[in-house]
């Protein structure tokens, strides 16, 4: 009997991240700060797996996810599309700085 529990208790840490609680909370910090649109995204990614699909908490405040409980795929999904954004970003607003900069040099009254 011990020896069944032991095993049900070992699938169901196989099934958990190896990522720390640190980590998971920078990118739950990040993915908050994120636009509805991006939310909607990486609830995709975390729908496209069948089993993630019972983890889910919806109220009417909104879909609320414990990060700890998704595999390490589903993890690794999350992060690059995070990073992805972030890179996204960035190079928008380096293209928005350099526009400003080429209208303030070439259009501005002076």
């Amino acid at each position: 009997m011990t020896d069944v529990a032991a095993d049900m208790t070992d699938n169901r840490v196989e099934e958990y991240n190896t990522y720390s609680s640190d980590f998971l909370h920078n990118i739950s910090v990040k993915i908050s700060q994120m636009s509805k649109f991006n939310h909607i995204e990486m609830l995709k990614i975390i729908l496209s797996r069948d089993k993630n699909r019972e983890l889910i908490n919806d109220n009417k405040s909104g879909i609320h996810l414990n990060l700890t409980i998704l595999d390490n795929d589903t993890i690794d999904e999350i992060v690059k599309y995070v990073k992805y954004i972030s890179i996204q970003e960035f190079d928008l607003c380096s293209v928005e700085h350099q526009k400003q900069a080429f209208k303030d040099e070439y259009f501005s009254q002076g």
